[in-house]
């Protein structure tokens, strides 16, 4: 979806007449990108997780929450190493 103020076209692509009003562009992008909370949720379900000396079940929840709240790098794995005893 791409908002297009001007005559020309970028890349090659067609003008189309419904992104030349605000309206029609906000018509589409809002439902489109809207939060529904969803992230936040499997977020704070995520930081519910505790270890209990079972790494393989500890690592799949962790996982199945994680495919919602889209954690990665070092807060992922510090999210890890922090429930994981030394």
């Amino acid at each position: 979806m791409t908002y297009w103020s001007q005559e020309t076209c970028e890349l090659g692509h067609g003008r189309q007449e419904v992104y030349e009003l605000w309206d029609g562009f906000a018509q589409q992008a809002i439902p489109r990108f809207r939060s529904t909370r969803e992230e936040e949720k499997a977020l704070r379900e995520m930081l519910k997780v505790r270890y209990k000396n079972e790494i393989t079940q500890f690592v799949l929840e962790l996982e199945n929450w994680n495919v919602k709240a889209k954690v990665t790098g070092i807060a992922f794995r510090k999210l890890i190493r922090d429930q994981i005893p030394e």
